[in-house]
């Protein structure tokens, strides 16, 4: 079993990059959440906590570069009916919204994910509530000196779901200033993207 792999990045492509370690020559191809994506480049020395996912038909690695992200991502595979692929999509939104909507019980948000229905939502809740809570996240949300704090994390999920980065952009500009809480920010942007 693998837990942690570190090397040099040598192709990022289709949510996934190929590492390979250093001085052995092996490479591992691992699939990463989209926000992990965004911040590597090839060439770069990389280090990621892994999790290796072993079904009847075939082995994957998912990597993570937070014990937090690996955590909670296992707590998501749990959940009868969430595979990797999509516990993987739903971590792109960032531990900490995961983690908030899961919290505070928001079965609608929690639905507007890719492969995540109404009863699926539901389900996580019931079954994570009191398993995951936001004094477990450690780490900070990113943010950019142009955008209001979360809108990074915004725009990562916006693109993970396949929407374009012009109609992102423009869409994350426009949120009013009224919509305080990153969930609110959140379903305006899918309200906006679905007309």
């Amino acid at each position: 079993m693998f837990s942690h792999l570190s090397g040099t990045i040598l192709t990022i492509e289709d949510g996934k990059v190929d590492l390979i370690i250093t001085g052995t020559g092996l490479g591992f191809e691992i699939l990463v959440p989209v926000r992990t994506l965004a911040n590597v480049t090839v060439g770069e020395a990389k280090s990621l906590y892994i999790h290796h996912y072993i079904t009847d038909v075939s082995e994957v690695l998912f990597g993570f570069e937070t014990r937090e992200e690996k955590a909670l991502f296992r707590k998501l595979l749990k959940v009868s009916g969430v595979g990797g692929k999509t516990a993987l999509a739903m971590l792109s939104l960032g531990t900490h919204l995961l983690i908030k909507a899961i919290d505070e019980g928001d079965e609608k948000f929690l639905s507007s994910l890719p492969g995540i229905g109404k009863k699926m939502a539901l389900k996580i809740i019931v079954e994570l509530k009191h398993k995951v809570s936001i004094d477990d996240i450690t780490e900070q949300t990113p943010q950019t000196p142009l955008r209001k704090p979360g809108n990074v994390e915004i725009t990562d999920s916006l693109l993970s779901m396949g929407y374009d980065r012009k109609t992102v952009d423009r869409i994350v500009d426009s949120i009013p200033d009224t919509l305080i809480g990153l969930q609110d920010r959140m379903v305006y942007c899918i309200k906006m993207l679905a007309k």
